[in-house]
């Protein structure tokens, strides 16, 4: 037999009343915000080639907002929003963006150095596709950079997917809250 509102509401101030409920649920969803961050972090590892600094900038919390509580996902990274997100970069400060490939790349991709002004006797070389340039080496002719004049990323939704899974759990935690506080005094 189901009980009302006011029964249920008198059994919990038996059993120490709104306080207890609330630090339970907390509880709970701190149980939650944990799955949550160690999914995101899987899915960065299996989305990206590397991303070990955004893998340890993620944290997952839980916060009081308005004296509801929420479950909260972030990673602390300048580049997080738009490895989520999806959109376009284009350079600050300089005419292109410089993609390392050949020599210029490492086996995870990055730039041997930190910038293509390193590597001396590379030359500029317009490409046949719009809005992108090639420095080669004027030796071998070898391309090491791809230069771009922006790049359009799609959103690889590591948080959002994190939280979906993590919410999907959460009735089955709740029903667990609740069935405590159901047991006979």
């Amino acid at each position: 037999m189901a009980e009302t509102l006011d029964e249920f509401a008198a059994r919990l101030a038996r059993e120490g009343g709104a306080g207890v409920f609330l630090e339970r649920l907390r509880r709970h969803l701190i149980k939650v915000s944990l799955r949550a961050e160690a999914g995101a972090k899987v899915n960065v590892v299996q989305r990206f080639k590397s991303m070990g600094g955004l893998v340890n900038s993620i944290e997952g919390k839980v916060a009081k907002s308005d004296g509801d509580l929420a479950v909260v996902l972030s990673a602390k990274k300048p580049y997080a929003r738009i490895q989520e997100q999806g959109g376009t970069i284009r350079p600050r400060s300089r005419q292109w963006l410089a993609q390392p490939v050949g020599p210029a790349r490492t086996r995870a991709g990055r730039n041997r150095r930190t910038s293509p002004r390193q590597f001396p006797g590379l030359f500029f070389r317009m490409s046949k596709h719009a809005g992108k340039a090639l420095l080669m080496d004027s030796a071998s002719g070898q391309v090491y950079f791809v230069l771009h004049k922006s790049i359009t990323l799609k959103g690889r939704h590591y948080l959002e997917d994190a939280l979906k899974v993590a919410a999907g759990e959460l009735p089955g935690d709740l029903a667990e809250l609740v069935q405590v506080l159901e047991k006979p005094a």
